[in-house]
């Protein structure tokens, strides 16, 4: 199906909302929101029906993020270490207390670290990030970070998506052959997402953090590219 050009633009009291007309798969065509969930499907040839009609959701578009992108970058940072603390090891009270120059600084893209964003429309709404490190003997090595989809944007694959994306972008690099990361043992979802991309378990460490009182066990899997 393929997005026409935008009609008009509403607002309800519960959230805003976009209207497209797109070309559906016969040839007719369709008033679709901007989410994708339900469409108009206007008739064919001097037909004046209407009927409810199921429309694939929007792709997220993913992008390299740039300096100007900090504002957006550091809501939605704050945002997961706020919502899933036991995710991450920077803490919502640490990274509040980055300076927005610190945070764009990290945001340009080098030789030895780059971020994906997932955008739906204009919205950043998921990011990865991939560290490679640094030493000679370990330069064929790379970590990916800092992984987070806003809950209202998961179950639509922007999250496999994003990590697909990273790992394209991550086999162009010269002499990088192994990609790592570690998630906590309650990251379920996170870890079959992972398994699926081909990512294999090799370690598992007790006690690796500390949320609270509560001792946090970390799982390492990597994926050789």
């Amino acid at each position: 199906m393929k997005l026409g050009k935008q009609l008009a633009v509403g607002q309800s009291e519960q959230r805003q909302f976009q209207l497209f007309f797109v070309v559906g798969d016969q040839g007719d065509l369709v008033l679709a929101t901007a989410g994708g969930n339900v469409g108009l499907r206007f008739g064919r040839g001097h037909s004046s029906s209407l009927e409810v009609c199921q429309t694939q959701p929007m792709p997220p578009i993913i992008r390299l993020l740039q300096v100007g992108d900090a504002a957006p970058y550091r809501a939605l940072r704050l945002r997961a270490l706020t919502e899933d603390p036991a995710a991450y090891l920077t803490s919502a009270e640490e990274y509040a207390q980055r300076s927005p120059d610190e945070i764009a600084a990290r945001l340009g893209a080098t030789e030895q670290a780059f971020t994906l964003g997932a955008f739906l429309k204009t919205e950043l709404i998921g990011m990865a990030t991939l560290i490679r490190l640094e030493r000679r003997k370990q330069r064929h090595r790379a970590d990916v970070v800092s992984v987070y989809v806003a809950p209202e944007a998961r179950g639509q694959g922007v999250a496999a998506e994003l990590i697909q994306s990273l790992i394209d972008q991550a086999r162009q690099q010269k002499g990088l052959e192994v990609l790592g990361l570690s998630v906590t043992e309650t990251q379920v979802a996170a870890r079959r997402l992972y398994e699926k991309l081909g990512f294999e378990l090799w370690g598992v460490q007790a006690n690796a953090l500390r949320q609270g009182e509560a001792a946090l066990t970390e799982l390492h899997l990597q994926l050789r590219l």
